[in-house]
């Protein structure tokens, strides 16, 4: 049985997509968090949730984010080189 005293469930309207072709919407759901780690989505919580553990946003949108935090280490020398120069804007 999952403790569900280490998760959080966030009640919105979720929006994601599966592949590069499907958007999937579902309304008044629950995406259901544990230590940071998303274990569902679902339309009704189990039996036995914390309420003290539901983050209610009513009828806003929930949708993943994307965060790109990676560096390219070759690129890393290369840092700042082009600062002094001029962006030549289309038509000059």
């Amino acid at each position: 049985m999952e403790d569900y005293q280490k998760c959080k469930a966030y009640r919105g309207n979720v929006i994601y997509s599966e592949d590069k072709d499907t958007l999937i919407s579902k309304e008044n759901s629950y995406i259901l968090v544990r230590e940071g780690i998303v274990k569902g989505i679902f339309k009704e919580l189990p039996n036995g949730f914390p309420k003290e553990n539901i983050i209610d946003w009513g009828n806003k949108l929930i949708i993943p984010g994307f965060c790109d935090m990676h560096v390219h280490a070759p690129q890393f020398l290369q840092r700042g080189m082009g600062m002094p120069r001029r962006i030549l804007m289309p038509g000059e």
